[in-house]
This record gives C-alpha cells, sequence and structure tokens, in this order.
C-alpha cells in the first residue's frame, strides 16, 4: 500500500485521483465496494483524457438532473439561512468589491457573513444582498488560500491560480466567477449552488459520478501543463489496482492523524 501511494505520488495528475478516491473511501454509506468505485474513477479518467470538456447535466450527464433540481422547501431554506446571516460591515475594498459585482442599478443593498460546509471554517466570507428589478440579487466574496499540499511543500504560488484553473481550456466557465484581491466572488442564488449529496442522496455516489468526476479532472489536467500522452504513458505502466492501494493508504494515514488530532484536542481541554 505504502509503496503504491509513493508511486502516485510520480506525477501530479495521481495525487488528485488518490484524493478524490480516498474521499469516497471516507464518505459513509457509500453503494458499491472502495475497489469498485476506484476503477470507475479511473476508467472515468481514461475516457476524459479521449474526450475532454465539461459535462452539462442536459447533455452527457442526464441522470444528475435529480440532484440539481431544486424544489420550493430548499429554495425557503435558502431564503431563511440569507435572512439568518449575521450583519456586517466588510472592509472597505471588499464591499466596494461585491458591489461591483452587483448589477447595474442594484439598490437596498444590505452586507452580512455566514458560514458554510465543512472545508472552508475559518475564512472569510461576506455577501452583499441587493434589490434589482423587483427582484433579490446576492453576491459572495470568500477568502482565497493556498492549498494546504502547496503550504507544506513550500511551493505555494498565487492564488490567481483558482481562476485558471476554472477557465481553463476545457471548462464552461461561470461568468459571475471573479477573482479579485485574494477573495473568489460568485453569484449565489437558490438555483446556483453546490450539487447538495446529504445522506438521502448516497446513491448518485455510484459508478456514474465517480466517473464523471474522473473525467472532469482529466479535463482540468489537460487545461495545464500536462500532456495526454504523458498521463496514458504513466497510466499504461500502473498495476491494475493501484489507485484502490494508494487510496486505502491514504485513508489509514487520514484515520490515524484524526485519532491523535482528537486525541490532542481532549488533552488541551484538560
Amino acid at each position: 500500500g505504502v509503496n503504491d501511494f509513493d508511486e502516485a505520488a510520480m506525477l501530479p495528475y495521481a495525487c488528485d485521483l488518490v484524493r478524490l478516491a480516498t474521499s469516497s473511501r471516507l464518505a459513509p454509506d457509500l453503494p458499491d465496494s472502495n475497489k469498485s468505485r476506484a476503477e470507475a474513477i479511473v476508467e472515468g479518467y481514461r475516457r476524459g483524457l479521449e474526450a475532454p470538456g465539461p459535462f452539462f447535466i442536459d447533455d452527457r450527464v442526464p441522470w444528475m438532473q435529480a440532484l440539481a433540481n431544486r424544489p420550493a422547501t430548499k429554495i425557503d431554506a435558502f431564503r431563511t439561512e440569507l435572512n439568518g446571516a449575521a450583519a456586517v460591515a466588510p472592509p472597505p475594498e471588499i464591499s466596494d468589491l461585491l458591489k461591483e459585482q452587483l448589477p447595474a442599478g442594484a439598490r437596498e443593498i444590505v452586507f452580512r457573513t455566514w458560514q458554510r460546509g465543512g472545508g472552508s471554517l475559518g475564512r472569510s466570507r461576506f455577501l452583499a444582498i441587493g434589490t434589482w428589478n423587483g427582484g433579490s440579487v446576492v453576491r459572495e466574496a470568500k477568502a482565497l488560500v493556498p492549498s494546504a499540499w502547496e503550504w507544506a511543500n513550500g511551493k505555494i504560488g498565487p492564488v490567481g491560480q483558482f481562476q485558471v484553473v476554472s477557465t481553463g481550456r476545457y471548462r464552461s466557465p461561470d461568468p459571475f466567477l471573479k477573482v479579485r484581491s485574494d477573495f473568489v466572488v460568485r453569484r449565489i442564488a437558490s438555483d446556483s449552488q453546490k450539487i447538495d449529496l446529504g445522506e438521502e442522496d448516497a446513491w448518485a455516489f455510484g459508478p456514474d459520478l465517480l466517473a464523471a468526476m474522473g473525467a472532469d479532472l482529466a479535463a482540468i489536467h489537460l487545461a495545464g501543463k500536462l500532456r495526454a500522452d504523458d498521463i496514458r504513458s504513466d497510466l499504461a505502466g500502473r498495476k491494475p489496482d493501484w489507485l484502490h492501494n494508494a487510496s486505502k493508504a491514504v485513508e489509514e494515514f487520514v484515520l490515524t492523524d484524526f485519532e491523535k488530532w482528537k486525541s490532542f484536542q481532549q488533552s488541551e481541554r484538560g
């Protein structure tokens, strides 16, 4: 397992596949086996190398439509969440940035802050909520930071790389997504958010979704400096279960590290 993990670090593309496969191992109650999920990721990645491009729900992945639909109850929950966000006075450069990204003529603008998800806890997140043509418009500014991998390896580059990736050759860029002053600004709406994959949607983590994620990674990688021929050559030299074994090794490391962190927290509380 450890040898497979070391091997996976040879090319940057493999690290991203290992991270995705490890996430699927750590998520609870997913269908299929760890091995079959790893195989789906690799197979999707291979397909993405052959035909890189964005995934449109009504075209390449129509089965995902059920996840993208937002019933009225979710829209109400979104409004409740906005109304519950705490009022705040952002730094002047951030409030100016948010107002700049609202449609011209937006009025009755208020600023709020909120906390979302688990992967960006601790980052500053500001909202500008205004009225435009009789309806509500919302923009969010979230602090953008380099990845922990870059920090640990002393390879921190410009955070503007986020926009390079999101607007790459094989992407379908969000016209409202901007990066300014180390903040990413985007449009927020009940129908313009990340797909919620809670426990009730665990079925969606089957081979189809993981294969689509693998293909999407290929499209991102090919928009950068990696060449498809180099990646194919590297993949061809790997053992059939390399991703399964590598993600298992990383999963064990993450769980051990988590137990150490919990023990530390308990000792700190005394």
